[in-house]
């Protein structure tokens, strides 16, 4: 509940300066908001002045993870050629933003249960800390899955609701019931209950899982559905097709947040819906995106509705570490009648 209360603090922050007609674009509004979410919530610290920096940084940064599967090109990173000088110099800004905040936590001296108050008070038996390298680290690989995957998820799920705006007015009505309890020890518990809002969140997942596909490796030989995969090999399970599957999803490529309904979910067999992916590897920041993501749905459904300012036919899918929506989804805002 605590989490929720600073999400809706920097949200109504966030959309304080949108105007009835106002240009936006989903996607850099949706990242910037995030952004600042998990700056805050996790490592205790404003830093919506780094949000244009660290942003661009990661697009960089992100489109030269894209391509780690390819042999050898880690042995072209010192090569003196522009696409790899820029991936450098993204990855020093990183370094300099996540540095800054571990510093500035040092210096001041201060105590927090946060995140990386917990990644700097850490040892291990031995007494041994993290050095600030390692807690770079940590902090930079937190903040790019921290944002960006509930980001994108959000800016998918306005996207929809442009497409089918009859859902507008039973979302904005069941957010004012679930904000009623703001600030209550229950609020948590209502909002998660929201069934509609839940239900258009679980299908955008579905639709758009923001991790699309996960890699694994085999720890020893094995047969899986009568092929041999030896051990060491690399296998992707894809999110994105396995939920679009017709055995399970009825006509698996329309948005029908109805589907989720009753005990829809319970129904599916294990491994049919996975967006936070499963087993030991499953997601540890699953309820906090799911804390994150249907409460800014909440929101901004009950303020505002959004109108697609492109044709629905030009947001497309981007697959690349994670599925983006491209271009960045410009809409008009149009305030709630």
């Amino acid at each position: 509940s605590s989490y929720a209360e600073t999400m809706l603090t920097l949200t109504d922050k966030h959309i304080s300066n949108w105007r009835a007609g106002s240009d936006i674009e989903l996607g850099p509004e949706m990242m910037s908001l995030t952004f600042d979410i998990v700056a805050e919530i996790l490592f205790g610290t404003d830093i919506s002045q780094d949000t244009e920096r660290v942003q661009k940084s990661m697009h960089i940064a992100i489109d030269r993870i894209e391509r780690t599967m390819l042999p050898g090109l880690d042995r072209m990173d010192s090569w003196p050629i522009p696409y790899f000088r820029k991936f450098q110099s993204a990855a020093d800004d990183l370094n300099q933003v996540a540095s800054r905040i571990i510093r500035e936590r040092i210096k001041d001296g201060i105590k927090r249960d946060d995140l990386l108050g917990i990644l700097l008070e850490a040892t291990t038996p031995e007494g041994e800390r993290l050095s600030e390298s390692e807690v770079c680290d940590e902090t930079l690989t937190l903040i790019l899955s921290g944002h960006e995957t509930t980001a994108n998820v959000l800016t998918w799920v306005f996207s929809y609701l442009s497409e089918n705006p009859k859902f507008w007015d039973e979302l904005a009505t069941e957010a004012e019931t679930v904000f009623a309890h703001r600030g209550a020890e229950d609020f948590a518990a209502k909002l998660f209950a929201a069934p509609l809002t839940a239900a258009i969140f679980n299908e955008v997942l579905r639709l758009c899982p923001p991790v699309w596909v996960a890699p694994r490796r085999a720890i020893e030989d094995v047969e899986l559905a009568g092929r041999f995969v030896p051990k060491g090999a690399h296998v992707l399970v894809s999110q994105y097709v396995t939920h679009r599957d017709p055995r399970y999803f009825k006509d698996p490529d329309e948005f029908r947040p109805e589907r989720w309904s009753g005990d829809f979910e319970k129904s599916l067999p294990k491994g049919a819906f996975f967006p936070f992916g499963a087993g030991t590897r499953v997601c540890i920041g699953e309820q906090f995106a799911w804390t994150e993501g249907i409460l800014l749905l909440a929101t901004l459904a009950q303020r505002w509705r959004f109108r697609l300012a492109v044709p629905a036919a030009s947001v497309r899918a981007q697959p690349a570490v994670t599925l983006r929506p491209s271009p960045g989804v410009p809409v008009v805002c149009e305030p709630r009648g």
